[in-house]
């Protein structure tokens, strides 16, 4: 935010309001980006307004530790019902685990995604091989009468794994331009 309102400004000291002038809020400091609504979102403009400006309501707290700090949740939790036993604290998690749900359904998406093309290439290849099988089949008095002339198995193959070729790539760009139409 101070970024976009104030580009070279220091905005410390400066006033803003949000609601047409009724109220103003000095800025006392200015913090680093955060990713605040998740790490596949853009930054917003943020303004952090202390509690009891803010007129109570939900808040959070973070604290930063240099140990373990599933092991430090007791003793937050103690520490603020020390400070405030009415404190009703329903939620403590940890930084990593935040940002673990925050990429967990993206993740998700992206495996079924990849699930369901792993699914469609197989269907698609099997009804190539099905396909090729029943034009080998049709065509087997013809293929017999070229190796009787000569033909060498490795020219019939050729033959026949092309034409297949020929048809996917016609098909398959057939698909595109529908696809993009």
């Amino acid at each position: 935010m101070a970024r976009h309102r104030w580009q070279s400004e220091d905005p410390v000291g400066k006033r803003v309001s949000f609601d047409q002038g009724q109220h103003w809020i000095q800025i006392q400091g200015v913090v680093g980006d955060a990713k605040e609504y998740g790490l596949d979102r853009p930054i917003r403009d943020e303004v952090y307004i202390p509690t009891p400006q803010n007129g109570g309501g939900v808040g959070n707290l973070v604290v930063r530790t240099m140990s373990d700090p599933a092991a430090m949740v007791s003793a937050v939790r103690n520490a603020l019902h020390d400070t405030d036993p009415q404190l009703a604290v329903d939620r403590i998690e940890t930084v990593e685990r935040l940002q673990q749900e925050s990429v967990e359904a993206p993740r998700v998406t992206t495996i079924l995604l990849g699930l369901f093309a792993a699914l469609a290439l197989l269907i698609s290849a099997s009804g190539i091989a099905a396909v090729m099988a029943l034009s080998v089949t049709q065509r087997r008095s013809e293929l017999g009468i070229r190796m009787a002339l000569g033909a060498s198995r490795e020219s019939i193959l050729t033959m026949v794994v092309r034409q297949g070729l020929t048809l996917a790539v016609a098909g398959t760009a057939l698909g595109v331009v529908e696809r993009l139409r």
